[in-house]
């Protein structure tokens, strides 16, 4: 007796004919060949098989022989089949889901209009965008096929768009990842004005710390950030809020998704969204860190990538891409190490570059700060420094000597350029660090001498007027920003801390060992870090090695890394603010 096949292998080129037979193999599965708009093409798909496409180029899947045969069974709803991403597992989507969420998505941008595909057929966001071209019954604008549109590709899709909107005034709409919006920036601004046509652009894989939603706005090209998972039929929730018939909760740091979104199952391998039941509702357990703001979803980024640290909850793959572009930093990873205090401890791995590794891995150095202050210091107290050690650290003159034009390490310019910053100026932390020179003026924010106003502009008082006012800091800033606060506070005559509002969380002031190579290292990782995102990004500790930790892979062991800066601090085997 002759066994038939579960699934409908429908392999794809890069071709518009292969996306329309597609297209119509899709639109069968989610009305039936009686619904099926007129300028399809056929498909010799039955009614009782599971629609799989994949790219011809990669050959059919391999691993579901036992469902060939029979002998494991498909999820009875299951009309439609697709890789994950990751892990090796099949990803089974049913009729109803599908549908469903191509409507929900429908009915959140507005009133029916002309999708744009941008994402590769083979892959759930691209079906998801040929289901709700299916579900309006409008055509939709081909720029994507098996691999993913390029700017200029999405920019001549729009423009085909737009002619065809003029005839039928349905309005546009657009999918894409934030790689490439990402692509759309860097080309001419010319060459985009086109995407001011799009009514709705959704821009997936943005988290709460990504700076493209800026970049977007300042480039005049309006976004909405959408969220969604594979498992979920792509995308399920827009601008925070899950669409009609989609429950979203965060228990922890993690997102779980409920709802008309779920999956059919998995065939094959296991993968990686696990099902948990609460009463009569079926949740899928993601691997993506959030946090509810009011009703609104905040994506954090994915869970082995968050660090939470003084309740934020801040992104390591940013934080590793500012670090790697030192020249002293050969490699590098971010990890949370626990802390009582901070829940976790912002900590960089470093691999340091071939040319200062062995000054920098040297034994003899101590690479713990040792705080010169005790823990039970009143809020008043005055801080007792070593005002030379502070000017030097801080890259300031000493009083003997008055500069007109200071010539700075990079890592001084870095630090007084911070300490600009603070103050209100607007200055390139970075550039100050890569060049070790400070724009004119700023020097003198940077020492409390003079102050900038909200114009950009630099306002020195006269020689009879009172002082600029001192840096004072919040309370949540610390560390070497701390100790320019006590710089500028010294030079304009006053030693007493203010009363309130800027203690910080623990004291620490420069000692002997703050000479050290790999403190300059550190004091430098966190000023680039803190110029360039943010001053809760910036490592609160610093740990060397000769190779960071691989797996039998040869991968990049994250967790091994955490281990090991762990056991690295509790030794005081690392640098630490």
């Amino acid at each position: 007796m002759e066994i038939f096949s579960p699934f409908h292998y429908l392999p794809v080129a890069d071709s518009s004919a292969d996306v329309s037979t597609l297209l119509s193999a899709l639109a069968k599965q989610m009305t039936g060949d009686a619904d099926l708009p007129p300028n399809l093409n056929r498909t010799r798909l039955k009614k009782s098989q599971v629609l799989f496409p994949f790219p011809k180029s990669t050959g059919r899947p391999k691993g579901l022989a036992d469902y060939e045969t029979r002998k494991r069974q498909v999820p009875e709803s299951a009309v439609l089949a697709l890789p994950a991403p990751a892990g090796g597992a099949v990803i089974c989507y049913s009729q109803l889901s599908i549908k469903n969420m191509a409507e929900a998505v429908n009915s959140a941008v507005g009133r029916p209009g002309r999708w744009i595909l941008t994402a590769p057929v083979t892959e759930i966001d691209g079906m998801m965008i040929l289901a709700r071209a299916i579900a309006v019954n409008i055509p939709p604008i081909i720029a994507a096929k098996t691999t993913p549109a390029s700017a200029l590709e999405i920019v001549r899709a729009v423009e085909r768009a737009k002619d065809r909107s003029d005839k039928d005034q349905a309005p546009i709409y657009m999918q894409i990842t934030k790689e490439q919006l990402t692509q759309l920036l860097e080309i001419p601004p010319a060459q985009r004005s086109a995407l001011s046509e799009v009514s709705v652009l959704i821009v997936t894989g943005l988290t709460s710390h990504d700076r493209l939603r800026c970049a977007a706005r300042e480039a005049g090209i309006d976004i909405i950030p959408g969220y969604g998972i594979p498992e979920s039929c792509g995308l399920c929730v827009l601008d925070g809020k899950p669409v009609a018939g989609v429950h979203v909760a965060t228990i922890g740091d993690r997102i779980w998704l409920s709802g008309i979104c779920m999956m059919a199952g998995y065939l094959g391998k296991p993968g990686q969204v696990e099902w948990v039941t609460r009463g009569r509702r079926r949740w899928m357990r993601s691997k993506d860190a959030g946090h509810m703001r009011g009703s609104r979803l905040v994506v954090d980024g994915k869970m082995r990538d968050v660090i939470a640290t003084a309740g934020v909850h801040i992104q390591a793959s940013l934080v590793e891409r500012v670090i790697q572009d030192l020249p002293q930093v050969d490699q590098v990873v971010v990890v949370g190490v626990p802390d009582p205090r901070w829940g976790s401890l912002v900590t960089a791995v470093i691999k340091p570059a071939s040319d200062i590794a062995e000054q920098l891995l040297n034994p003899q150095h101590n690479l713990a700060v040792k705080p010169a202050v005790s823990a039970g210091l009143s809020r008043g107290s005055v801080i007792k420094v070593d005002a030379k050690k502070v000017r030097d650290l801080a890259g300031l003159p000493s009083t003997e000597v008055e500069e007109s034009k200071p010539q700075l390490t990079p890592l001084e310019a870095a630090m007084a350029a911070m300490a600009a910053k603070i103050r209100g100026a607007d200055v390139d932390v970075v550039a100050a660090a890569e060049t070790g020179e400070l724009p004119a003026g700023i020097y003198e924010v940077a020492r409390g001498t003079a102050n900038p106003t909200s114009e950009g502009e630099i306002v020195f008082p006269a020689a009879d007027a009172a002082p600029a006012t001192p840096v004072t800091l919040p309370e949540d800033l610390e560390g070497d920003l701390e100790e320019m606060e006590i710089a500028a506070t010294e030079i304009t005559g006053s030693s007493n801390r203010p009363e309130a509002g800027d203690r910080p969380h623990s004291a620490t002031v420069p000692t002997e060992d703050e000479s050290e190579p790999s403190t300059d290292l550190a004091m430098l990782v966190r000023a680039l870090v803190t110029g360039q995102l943010d001053r809760a990004h910036a490592p609160r500790a610093l740990v060397l090695v000769n190779e960071i930790p691989t797996d039998l892979q040869g991968n990049l062991d994250r967790s091994a890394c955490r281990q090991l800066a762990t056991q690295r601090v509790a030794a005081g085997e690392a640098w630490i603010r």
